[in-house]
């Protein structure tokens, strides 16, 4: 499994942490934030190339969650991301509701949605 990580911050350097921990995973590298280099991760040009993984690790500024878990669920990769997923309920439905490839899933710290 590929993994991708969008927001290396303290949250996301956690969990390029546990990833590389597991050891059963291939790390392909962050897109933005400030413990990129200390995580040892490859820096990503785009948030796109981050798309390029089975799974995408994001740990953005909340307000990016919704619009980044989005793009991530349509282009069919596996989504972990923090909380919250959206300020608003209608901006969080718009980010998993109908817009789930096949076998695609999204994790985030309360809950799990999978859809098939």
């Amino acid at each position: 499994m590929r993994i991708a990580f969008v927001g290396v911050g303290v949250a996301g350097a956690a969990r390029v942490a546990a990833a590389r921990a597991r050891g059963d995973v291939t790390l392909v590298g962050g897109w933005r934030g400030r413990h990129l280099d200390a995580a040892g991760l490859r820096a990503l040009s785009s948030f796109d190339e981050a798309l390029d993984a089975d799974v995408v690790s994001i740990s953005s500024p909340d307000a990016l969650h919704a619009e980044q878990v989005a793009a991530a669920l349509d282009a069919g990769r596996h989504v972990i991301v923090d909380y919250p997923l959206a300020w608003t309920q209608p901006k969080g439905s718009r980010s998993s509701s109908g817009r789930v490839a096949s076998d695609a899933s999204c994790t985030w710290s309360t809950s799990k949605c999978s859809h098939r």
